[in-house]
């Protein structure tokens, strides 16, 4: 999704004037008037963001991630640019928060169910380490990768099959069959690359 966050770049609009004038009035003035027009004019919007994004479990989760990206407008508007694109740091915001919220999921679970037998999808699993040491040596795997090849293939190391990893994580079982593949191509290149470049 386009997280935009300055104006110009997507040419002028009617709608792009209201929203620089609504922010510009909300900027140099603390007024309950003007955070409420904001708050009607969005809260529908972010909130088929978030129901898209964050499903079955998480889906309780949903009006406090609303109420904290209004926050936290709320809390940097004096410190915006001028040229801010409400809209585009709107979504910005509440995208950080619902990815947030994904990856609080995984590593509260991650700790007890990380497991040897796991790691044979990923390069040099050192089967020989102890199983904190395991983790350690997944996590700081995992965190090379793009966040959402990462928490598809954490989530089946967890246990998850693509149909379940895909209902965590709001998206198409396709999609997360192709974020496991890549993220083991990835992984596969790095450790390539630190053996020099010989194949495995």
């Amino acid at each position: 999704m386009e997280t935009l966050t300055r104006l110009g770049h997507q040419g002028s609009s009617a709608e792009e004037a209201a929203d620089k004038a609504l922010l510009d009035r909300y900027r140099e003035s603390d007024d309950e008037a003007n955070f409420e027009a904001i708050y009607q004019r969005y809260r529908g919007h972010l909130r088929t963001y978030a129901e898209r994004h964050l499903r079955g479990e998480f889906a309780a989760d949903i009006d406090d991630i609303l109420q904290a990206t209004f926050i936290q407008l709320h809390r940097r508007r004096a410190k915006l640019p001028p040229d801010t694109h409400l809209r585009g740091f709107l979504y910005r915001v509440i995208e950080n928060k619902c990815n947030d919220r994904l990856r609080m999921s995984v590593a509260q679970r991650r700790d007890h169910r990380l497991t040897c037998r796991g790691l044979d999808m990923l390069p040099d699993p050192k089967a020989r380490l102890s199983e904190h040491e395991q983790e350690m040596y997944v996590n700081e795997l995992l965190g090379t990768l793009p966040l959402k090849q990462a928490t598809a293939l954490r989530l089946t190391l967890e246990g998850h099959t693509a149909a379940s990893a895909a209902e965590v994580m709001g998206a198409t079982e396709d999609n997360v069959e192709w974020w496991i593949r890549d993220g083991k191509r990835r992984l596969r290149e790095m450790g390539e690359n630190d053996r020099g470049g010989e194949p495995s």
